[in-house]
């Protein structure tokens, strides 16, 4: 993303080899979601944190297989007013080194300039980025890529797909970027798929029953990857996920151990975000595989889709 981010050689939270990049792709990488800071309380009481997700829109233009994030089966975008009062109280409580909006798509939300802009206002120490399936950015208007650009917004494409169609959409995106100033970086995201959630014969999410020591051990989400949902901070933005996936039906009764995860709020205290966030395992990280793997990256279809949410629906009727 942007040139001149240094990062920490040794915080390796990803292994290369596992999610299948070059050393140059994984250096790319590493500097976009690095942890220069690690998570340590100031002088002012506010608590460093090395990275936080806020999403944007839980819909997204792409149905991806294994999305980690639940993306195929959810929809709507969070208002922009909503976002904006959690940027300006959790500004007062962290010093994020990186802030990611994102999805499902960030670009669905028609006020993603205001949204982008108020976080570099709110969060004047870190480096705002967008992450985004860059599907879209040939159409996103030209007034919102001028106010990116001008706010010295970052944007990180995640290709998902690897069609000749696809390339000349993405080329027609970064030509964008580049007439508006926008630093970008491009990330390979269809030859290597991490699956971080199971899933059963039918594409389904399903719960684990890992050593939660195990799962956590192998997965960098619970250790650096927070997430933001309005007056919550997670330290895991999967079960921050799972968590509102539960709560809007997406997921079937099986997932409900999550709602028992205590996040931090505003109204703890730094010391109370700081031992939270430095905590190692914790009872959740079961529901993640012990070990992740590599799967094919591919697009589910409309059918796919429907009978999953159809089968959810059908196991929520008879727990009932």
């Amino acid at each position: 993303m942007q040139r001149g981010i240094s990062f920490q050689k040794g915080l390796t939270y990803l292994d290369r080899r596992r999610r299948g990049m070059s050393v140059e792709t994984y250096r790319r990488h590493s500097r976009t979601l690095s942890y220069p800071r690690g998570i340590v309380l100031d002088s002012d009481n506010k608590v460093h944190i090395p990275y936080t997700d806020f999403y944007l829109a839980f819909g997204c233009n792409l149905k991806c297989k294994s999305c980690s994030l639940l993306n195929p089966f959810r929809s709507g975008i969070v208002p922009k007013d909503k976002l904006i009062e959690s940027f300006d109280k959790w500004s007062k409580r962290v010093v994020p080194a990186t802030v990611a909006l994102l999805g499902g798509e960030p670009f669905l939300n028609p006020d993603i300039a205001e949204i982008a802009a108020a976080a570099k206002n709110a969060f004047t120490q870190s480096l705002i980025a967008i992450i985004t399936n860059g599907v879209l950015l040939p159409k996103v208007p030209d007034k919102i890529l001028q106010s990116l650009g001008e706010n010295g917004i970052s944007v990180y494409i995640s290709q998902h797909l690897n069609t000749d169609e696809f390339r000349q959409t993405l080329e027609r995106g970064i030509e964008r970027l580049e007439h508006y100033a926008i630093n970008y970086e491009l990330h390979d995201g269809y030859s290597k798929w991490a699956k971080l959630l199971a899933t059963d014969t039918q594409n389904a999410p399903v719960p684990c029953s890992s050593n939660a020591e195990i799962a956590y051990e192998n997965c960098f989400c619970c250790k650096y990857c927070t997430a933001i949902h309005g007056e919550h901070l997670y330290r895991c933005s999967l079960v921050a996920n799972m968590v509102f996936a539960v709560k809007e039906g997406v997921l079937n009764s099986g997932w409900h151990r999550v709602l028992k995860h205590q996040p931090v709020t505003l109204e703890s205290t730094p010391q109370e975000i700081l031992h939270y966030l430095r905590g190692g395992a914790m009872a959740e990280c079961s529901i993640c595989p012990e070990k992740s793997e590599l799967t094919e990256a591919r697009q589910l279809t409309g059918e796919e889709v429907r009978v999953i949410k159809e089968r959810i629906r059908e196991e929520k009727r008879k727990a009932a």
